[in-house]
């Protein structure tokens, strides 16, 4: 009997074994976890941008450890540190690159055991498909919320003053009470241990902000309590620099600019008559070249606040 010839073929290409990396899922799930924690901090405002919530008055003393440590290799460490700033930046470092590996190693894997065309039809099914139907869903929801809550806050707070809603936030931070010029939550505030000589990622002291916003009462008291109306912005710019020019268009148009970012309606009627009277209290401290003593702390043990 004549056998039948033998059929050659190509081996097949070797099939990767399907295994599911659990260490990795773990690992996924827990960066995910830390998101809780992170919108927590973000929940109190942007870290970073100091005076803008309660927990930029919140610093601890940098450990004497870790001050030796970067004497000894020439770097000047702060004295302070903000607990929330220092979480924040920690978690965020951490994951968006832990997110970008693990995705793409899963990336890989993918187009290894299913091949190019496979890899592409999957993420324009899991990806491409749900942002092309949501997107245009979310952006008319998000419009609609700020556009309901634009009204909202146009029929509650809509007064000749300088806004509400500054006033209300007067008690979220130093820098809140001196924009809105509550010279009591000033005050307040001091006497919850805030730095009265903190300085922002402008180089302003609260004393530039003081000028900025026209208030003569707490840039007095900022001046009685030792602020140095002398410092420089990072522009070069002391607290007179800010209101020593005559009003105009131009800065009537800036502080429309500042108002809005802020979310705040100015009184520019009030800003543009007490402008001249801040400026003349610096330019009386300038030349008289005095300057009060510093705000004398006392000597309780310092301690983040509540």
């Amino acid at each position: 009997v004549e056998e039948p010839p033998l059929i050659q073929s190509t081996p097949a290409p070797p099939m990767l074994e399907k295994k599911r990396y659990h260490d990795l899922d773990a690992l996924r799930a827990s960066a995910m976890l830390l998101g809780i924690i992170l919108h927590a901090i973000l929940a109190f405002g942007q870290p970073g941008w100091p005076g803008y919530a309660p927990q930029n008055d919140t610093h601890w003393e940098v450990p004497r450890v870790v001050s030796n440590s970067a004497e000894a290799v020439g770097i000047e460490a702060p004295k302070k540190f903000s607990p929330y700033k220092l979480c924040f930046t920690a978690i965020h470092g951490f994951r968006m690159p832990l997110f970008f590996l693990v995705s793409g190693f899963f990336t890989a894997m993918l187009w290894r055991t299913r091949g190019t065309k496979e890899l592409l039809k999957h993420r324009a099914k899991r990806i491409l498909l749900p942002l092309a139907i949501f997107t245009p869903i979310a952006w008319i929801t998000m419009l609609g919320g700020m556009g309901i809550g634009a009204v909202g806050a146009k029929v509650l707070f809509d007064e000749k003053s300088d806004s509400k809603g500054a006033a209300e936030k007067a008690d979220n931070s130093i820098t809140d009470a001196v924009i809105a010029g509550d010279l009591d939550a000033v005050k307040g505030h001091l006497n919850k241990r805030a730095d009265i000589n903190q300085r922002n990622d402008k180089g302003e002291t609260l004393l530039h902000i003081a000028a900025f916003f026209a208030h003569p009462e707490v840039m007095q008291f900022l001046l009685d309590k030792g602020v140095d109306p002398t410092i420089k912005s990072k522009k070069g710019e002391t607290a007179l620099n800010y209101v020593e020019g005559p009003w105009n268009k131009e800065i009537e148009g800036i502080y429309k600019i500042i108002g809005g970012l802020l979310r705040l309606e100015l009184d520019l009627g009030r800003i543009k008559k007490d402008r001249p009277k801040c400026a003349a209290i610096l330019r009386k401290h300038e030349s008289s070249g005095s300057r009060s003593p510093p705000l004398v702390e006392d000597t309780e043990p310092k301690r983040p606040l509540k």
